[in-house]
């Protein structure tokens, strides 16, 4: 964690942290894979503290990490986003430009331990702390791996979910290759009921 808040929120529910602060970026990130490295998980999936993922798509990634070929790095094509200033909601249905073109969402990427192994469990390399996913990207590029990458809209119910507060990144707007969705039944159908009602009271 980055904010002492998020420090004690996270010990309210017995969360392991690691205090990192936020630049450079690629270290905050790297410090808690690092962090997971003596447990020796089978996978690590990576997940901003702006994003959800539901059930279905946390089984889904179960699913696929338990194949008897599982792939070393999983990840999706596709995801949603929440406004919260506006209430708005978007899907991005992927990258189109053809230098990007298959490249998976930054939010929701998985490695197994055995990619972790050959990459010192840091996935991110220094010097690309305003382009995250180029980070990522250029690491993975310099080890063989196999991958799995997959569109939430092919596994009925599956939803990762970015929540925008006007500090992110990557600022929300209509990107390429996206479309609106109806907000609150949506997430009705993604979360239960308490869940939807605090995402629906965060302000940006």
């Amino acid at each position: 964690v980055s904010e002492k808040q998020s420090e004690i929120i996270a010990a309210k529910y017995s969360i392991r942290t690691v205090f990192v602060q936020n630049d450079p970026l690629h270290k905050k990130w790297n410090a808690v894979v690092k962090l997971a490295q003596p447990d020796r998980p089978d996978y690590c999936l990576f997940m901003g503290s702006d994003d959800f993922a539901n059930g279905t798509l946390i089984r889904e990634y179960a699913r696929r990490m338990a194949l008897p070929n599982a792939a070393g790095y999983l990840a999706t094509l596709d995801w949603y986003f929440f406004d919260t200033a506006t209430k708005n909601g978007l899907y991005w249905a992927g990258y189109r430009e053809n230098y990007r073109h298959g490249e998976p969402c930054g939010a929701g990427r998985a490695l197994s331990a055995a990619v972790l192994d050959k990459i010192d469990w840091c996935p991110w390399i220094p010097g690309y702390d305003g382009m995250l996913d180029t980070a990522f990207q250029k690491q993975m590029k310099g080890i063989p791996h196999t991958k799995d990458f997959f569109n939430l809209r092919d596994v009925e119910g599956a939803v990762g979910l970015d929540i925008k507060t006007g500090v992110n990144m990557t600022p929300f707007r209509a990107w390429d290759n996206t479309s609106t969705y109806e907000v609150v039944p949506f997430l009705l159908k993604a979360f239960d009921e308490t869940t939807t009602n605090k995402i629906l009271e965060l302000k940006p």
